[in-house]
């Protein structure tokens, strides 16, 4: 009687620890199929299917915990309702509690004075009518809501615009806000009247404007200075009841958020995405603060100008506190597993390629040593999933982990929209392109990387190449043929650029880094302006006539190239030099440029001068560190498709077909900075 005494009070705290234990609730939020055919978007279902990826397969949130609320779904009352009945009502005072939400965020008048700025953000639902107050989900609620949550483990974020405070921009790349002149005048029943239209479409990187969007700046124009971004953690967003709640948005309220081209067929929100990728590679110690960080890096190197901002107890561990089993490599999950066919839970999202191999290793492995259990290699790939085949007869399961060994490095195109001119000069300008292997013209409406404008002049044809919206040096030649020709050096440099800035090595061995420091010209001994933070800048302004001092530095011994590509199509090798021929450097040593023949410090003869007299535009300098020697002379004097080739060919392991370029994860890293000059 005893034992069954005993036995059934341990059944009973048993069960009341495990009531007890630590949950993990999430409700996320996507909505790209607005009402609206102008408010529509591409990428917050994304954001959110790359989230609940994210949380289940490396968080541990489990899949019945995390509710999603897609297009349709994601009305008013049900975005309310479900914050609500699923983390008002279901988390208890230690549970675990994640909000995302994506889509169009606004703003209006401030109703009850409790706004610095006079307005009041919120987030627009699916069914979001101007004229109805009930279809917004208003910041104000927001606060009310998120203070009745019984945990104060709370992770807010909002990818939206104005979301700084509470609440996207609407391109092929779009913002995702709706003006304020759509808030004051627009009626659902005019829709269709285009007179009507005034939500703002701004492009960003790696975005196609809509139509209305396309005019250029005048030939010639130059590159203004920057203005001055206010780098500081701002402590706004939604008012949290507890300041143990954090919330991370997308901007600040004077910014918009871009709901950005990626890459290849594949939209997401700029801030989730880089917050993805970089919570794929944190441990569970990274602070709220140290990840913005990273995430603000990410999308200065990418050319956003958004700023995103944290509000609450940004030095706390992310989810307040450090999970156990955290993997700091990024891996994928086996969705699925039949007939030696695989299905893995990661797609373009999270860089998976065709031809890519992946070794394998059982569910819930954390470190990823040795060869695993049998390798996949990829098949087909979709935005979030992908297919593969068993390799050698490896027995693979459901809830597998996957790590990368081979990336195959695909060698996209540099897309041109040729517009302006006669129907019949753009087709013979498309025509005379096509002799270039590394150049595809699209058709408007399609994803583009650079414009090329025509007009046709009374001696000949004039062309401008506009590269991330400032257009270049106007070229004049009397025929396609010439124009091609004369072209040839600003789309060989801007091929180059825009291939190895999305070279990357989602599992490098050890860190690579590369930063600049930058100094008036005449300055006889380079005393450097050292950037804030200098050491973890991807991108910079400097002005013509400025000096630019390069440092970089490796966390093990390696062979390194560093490469700087400018405007004439031609890279420039920088290092290995002289002084390091054979171009291997030490680990953990800080290797820099000389400011002048005096510099005890200096180990690389080399400085780069922008002219003063220059054009403004943009510089890209890279680090390629191997484990293994390369060849330099190889990649010497290369134009920018050549050297493309030919550094892919330096990285990339024997056996692949002919379309394949396998990089093995395992042997190298790269690191980049863009510097941006100006007058």
């Amino acid at each position: 009687m005893r034992h069954v005494l005993a036995m059934a009070l341990l059944l009973v705290l048993t069960t009341a620890g495990a009531a007890d234990a630590i949950q993990k609730w999430a409700l996320l939020v996507g909505i790209n199929e607005y009402r609206v055919e102008r408010w529509k978007l591409k990428g917050c279902v994304n954001d959110v299917l790359m989230t609940k990826q994210l949380l289940i397969d490396k968080f541990g949130f489990p899949e019945a915990n995390v509710k999603t609320l897609l297009d349709e779904e994601a009305t008013a009352d049900r975005i309310r309702q479900s914050l609500e009945e699923w983390l008002i009502v279901k988390s208890k005072p230690e549970d675990i509690v994640y909000f995302h939400f994506s889509g169009h965020g606004a703003q209006m008048n401030d109703t009850d004075g409790d706004e610095a700025d006079g307005k009041d953000e919120f987030l627009c639902p699916v069914d979001f009518n101007p004229g109805n107050g009930k279809t917004r989900v208003t910041d104000d609620q927001l606060k009310e809501l998120f203070a009745r949550i019984p945990t104060k483990n709370v992770t807010i974020v909002t990818d939206c615009c104005h979301s700084g405070t509470g609440t996207r921009d609407i391109s092929l790349n779009r913002k995702r806000t709706i003006d304020s002149i759509d808030l004051e005048h627009f009626a659902l029943a005019e829709e269709a009247n285009e007179n009507t239209r005034a939500v703002v479409m701004t492009p960003a990187v790696g975005s196609s404007p809509p139509p209305e969007a396309l005019s250029s700046p005048p030939p010639g124009a130059e590159v203004q200075p920057p203005p001055a971004e206010d780098q500081k953690i701002a402590q706004i967003g939604i008012d949290t009841a507890d300041r143990l709640q954090v919330h991370i948005s997308g901007c600040r309220d004077d910014q918009t958020a871009a709901d950005a081209w990626i890459k290849k067929d594949f939209f997401a929100g700029a801030l989730t995405y880089y917050w993805i990728e970089n919570l794929r590679k944190a441990p569970s110690n990274l602070t709220y603060r140290d990840l913005i960080e990273r995430v603000r890096r990410d999308l200065k190197a990418k050319k956003y100008r958004q700023l995103p901002q944290v509000n609450g107890a940004a030095d706390r561990p992310m989810f307040g506190t450090e999970l156990p089993a955290i993997a700091t490599v990024p891996f994928v999950v086996v969705n699925s597993v039949q007939d030696g066919q695989v299905t893995l839970g990661a797609g373009r999202a999270q860089n998976v390629t065709v031809g890519s191999v992946y070794a394998v290793f059982s569910a819930l492995e954390t470190t990823f040593q040795g060869k695993g259990l049998g390798k996949v290699k990829v098949t087909g790939v979709q935005a979030t999933t992908s297919q593969a085949t068993v390799m050698d007869g490896a027995t693979v399961k459901v809830d597998y982990r996957a790590k990368k060994l081979l990336h195959n490095q695909e060698l996209e195109k540099l897309k041109l929209l040729v517009e302006g001119g006669t129907t019949a000069t753009q087709n013979a300008v498309k025509v005379a392109l096509s002799q270039y292997s590394f150049i595809e013209t699209v058709e408007p409406g399609k994803h583009f990387h650079q414009r090329l404008q025509l007009s046709q002049e009374a001696t000949g044809i004039q062309a401008t190449l506009t590269i991330d919206g400032v257009p270049g040096k106007p070229v004049m030649a009397p025929d396609a043929v010439a124009l091609a020709s004369s072209l040839n050096s600003q789309l060989e440099s801007s091929y180059a650029i825009n291939y190895l800035s999305t070279l990357s090595n989602d599992n490098s061995p050890f860190g690579v880094e590369v930063w600049a420091n930058k100094a008036s010209p005449g300055t006889r001994d380079l005393v450097v302006e050292e950037l804030e933070d200098s050491g973890d800048e991807k991108y910079m302004q400097a002005k013509l006539g400025n000096i630019l001092r390069f440092h970089f530095t490796a966390e093990e011994d390696c062979y390194l190239v560093m490469i700087n590509v400018g405007t004439s199509g031609k890279v420039n090798v920088l290092f290995p030099n002289k002084l390091h021929p054979d171009g291997r450097v030490q680990g953990g040593v800080e290797y820099k440029t000389r400011s002048y023949k005096g510099d005890p410090d200096a180990q690389i003869p080399l400085t780069i001068k922008l002219d003063p007299k220059g054009k403004a535009g943009r510089e890209f300098v890279q680090v390629i560190a191997s484990k293994t020697p390369i060849n330099f002379n190889a990649l010497k004097g290369k134009m920018g498709s050549q050297f493309v080739t030919a550094m892919t060919s330096q990285l990339a392991v024997a056996g692949g077909s002919g379309s394949e370029n396998l990089l093995p994860t395992d042997q190298w890293a790269t690191d980049f900075i863009y510097i941006e000059t100006h007058r």
